[in-house]
């Protein structure tokens, strides 16, 4: 492992890191999603405006991944997207509001609970600052989003009761386009594998295993799976 973050450190310090100079951006657009026109200086000297778009206020969201050490499986929901018009694979995912939660771990717990109807277990943050990650600045959505989002491992859930009254209920909108699943991790893996799960959820999955191995949560029958289907 120390060989490989060698390399990869040894890629990044051959190309600059620093960004580009901003000149001036000003919003064009705001309604559940803000656009911005943001003009850079260019390396080369030239002057060129970009289109931006992101999630106000916070430009940030989260990925949980529910792992059930016991059954060694996963719960996933197959959700409607708005965009394709499509239905696709994907993580319990959701913005965070600093009005609805204090932080990124108590909006992950929300999301849990609202889209996958579990609570509790343990909430573990992903990205590590000493494994390279940056935990102030999140992971880059897409190239020309100002959103970020923030991986989140969520240990040893439980169900919850779907006639509990004060249990966290689903955003209007989702109602009858989000159903929940528990597959095993080959599943999910082949899912993956076979691009059908949505990028970020694909990502948060990958490093969800790796922290997983890393705990040794993961029992040698479901390693040896996931290893035949590579």
């Amino acid at each position: 492992r120390k060989g490989v973050e060698a390399a990869v450190q040894e890629l990044e310090a051959m190309h600059p890191s620093k960004p580009l100079k901003i000149i001036s951006q000003k919003r064009v657009h705001k309604e559940f999603w803000e656009v911005q026109d943001r003009l850079v200086e260019h390396p080369n000297g030239s002057q060129i405006k970009f289109q931006l778009c992101g999630h106000p206020p916070t430009y940030a969201y989260v990925v949980v991944f529910p792992f059930h050490s016991a059954s060694q499986t996963v719960t996933i929901i197959r959700q409607w997207q708005q965009g394709l018009n499509q239905w696709w694979w994907q993580l319990p995912t959701g913005g965070w509001n600093s009005r609805k939660a204090k932080d990124l771990a108590e909006c992950a717990c929300h999301e849990l609970e609202e889209e996958a109807m579990l609570v509790k277990g343990r909430m573990v943050p992903l990205l590590d600052e000493e494994e390279g990650g940056d935990s102030k600045t999140g992971i880059a959505e897409i190239s020309f989003s100002q959103n970020s989002w923030y991986p989140y491992l969520a240990l040893d859930p439980r169900k919850v009761n779907p006639k509990e009254k004060d249990r966290r209920k689903r955003d209007h909108e989702e109602e009858g386009t989000i159903h929940v699943h528990e597959v095993s991790l080959d599943v999910l893996f082949f899912l993956i594998s076979t691009g059908k799960v949505i990028p970020t959820s694909a990502m948060c999955s990958m490093m969800a295993m790796a922290e997983l191995r890393k705990r040794k949560l993961l029992d040698p029958s479901t390693c040896e799976r996931l290893l035949q289907i590579i």
